[in-house]
């Protein structure tokens, strides 16, 4: 599959018309064609950034598994949070407040490009409306995000969890703070763990 989308995206990159091409392998409607669409975005959409982000917003109410959810967001999104940081984070924080849970997962997805830049404090705004998701494959992905912002970002995910312990989490967001918290220094987890423990 890597192959064909390599393939895809050189083509892509010449092709006024690359939206409509995109959408023709999505509509194929298989599990491969999309993971195929998803991965020819990957260093398209830097450099094309409105046209992978209306792609991707297009077909955002067709995802229905973890697998082409987060591919089409590391892929068609995360690239272009390394260049256009604020431009991510409004569709972001849109994308999270929807009431489908695989859009809200590829919203908190969308997010993982922090792991390599300087966070803001709205990616924490935006983490804020997630914490107390009590769906499985969402609190997944909030306690993923964390572990992999934490690289660049210790202290701030530190902070941010610390706020959230010391304000009486329910077992979701007990969950996501244990979960989040791994990447952490061990005397900040303690120190976390010592405020959730029931």
């Amino acid at each position: 599959m890597k192959v064909i989308a390599v393939e895809i995206e050189k083509f892509i990159k010449k092709e006024p018309k690359a939206k409509v091409l995109l959408e023709t392998i999505w509509n194929e409607g298989s599990f491969e064609a999309r993971q195929i669409a998803g991965k020819s975005l990957e260093k398209f959409g830097p450099k094309n950034p409105k046209i992978c982000l209306d792609f991707v917003s297009s077909v955002l109410p067709d995802l229905d598994n973890w697998a082409v959810c987060d591919n089409l967001a590391m892929c068609g999104v995360e690239p272009i949070v390394y260049s256009s940081p604020e431009l991510v984070l409004l569709l972001s924080e849109k994308w999270i407040k929807n009431k489908n849970k695989w859009i809200r997962r590829f919203g908190v997805i969308s997010l993982r490009g922090y792991k390599r830049i300087q966070i803001t404090d709205k990616v924490f705004g935006i983490l804020d409306l997630v914490m107390e998701d009590k769906d499985k494959d969402i609190k997944k992905a909030v306690s993923w995000i964390l572990r992999e912002i934490t690289k660049k970002n210790p202290d701030e995910v530190a902070k941010f969890l610390m706020k959230w312990a010391k304000a009486n989490p329910n077992k979701d967001t007990r969950w996501v703070i244990k979960d989040g918290m791994k990447k952490l220094r061990s005397n900040e987890q303690k120190e976390i763990l010592k405020l959730i423990v029931e």
